[in-house]
């Protein structure tokens, strides 16, 4: 089972994947564990009501099975037609473009810990980077990306070990920035 609903955490649940191989010295059969990414091995949440172009903040809280902080979330936000990703700023009081469309966060271990980022729906780009992309890159969005809901996805992205990750609170607010 890769997704489910914890209710013993009140939280969605989803999983890395596993698959058995054959060991580099094809000696023994080991088990491996997969990250996901943007376009595979996500969960998406269908927030099907009309939103507006502009800035929004995604909330939401997160842990590990882990006790280690090894756990990684990674998180974006698609369009209306799931052909988009929109652009992501720094949480600051500045706007500040954060040079992707898709992120992780890292040293999620078995606590719960509150993560944001912000979303503008007015910029888009056709794929998801989690770095270097230049603001010039960017696309105006059309209302059609929005106003028939939008599609925010999360991914597990740690790597190398069993770990489930658990979401709850998730959040997506119109946000105005203090100053340019």
């Amino acid at each position: 089972m890769l997704y489910s609903y914890s209710t013993d955490e009140s939280a969605i649940e989803f999983k890395t994947q596993s698959w058995t191989g054959r060991n580099k010295a094809d000696t023994a059969d080991s088990t491996y564990y997969s990250r996901g990414s943007w376009n595979n091995d996500h969960i998406v949440f269908h927030c099907s009501g009309s939103f507006n172009q502009g800035y929004y903040k995604l909330s939401f809280k997160v842990k590990s099975s882990l006790a280690t902080a090894d756990g990684v979330v990674g998180t974006g936000i698609m369009s209306s037609n799931d052909d988009k990703v929109f652009a992501l700023y720094e949480n600051k009081d500045v706007e500040t473009f954060w040079k992707r469309t898709v992120t992780t966060f890292g040293s999620i271990k078995n606590e719960w810990v509150e993560k944001s980022i912000i979303v503008s729906f007015s910029k888009t780009y056709k794929e998801g980077k989690s770095s270097s992309l230049k603001e010039t890159d960017l696309s105006e969005s059309e209302i059609t990306d929005v106003n028939q809901g939008i599609d925010i996805i999360f991914y597990n992205y740690t790597n190398g070990v069993e770990n489930s990750l658990y979401l709850k609170d998730i959040k997506i607010e119109s946000h105005t920035f203090a100053s340019k």
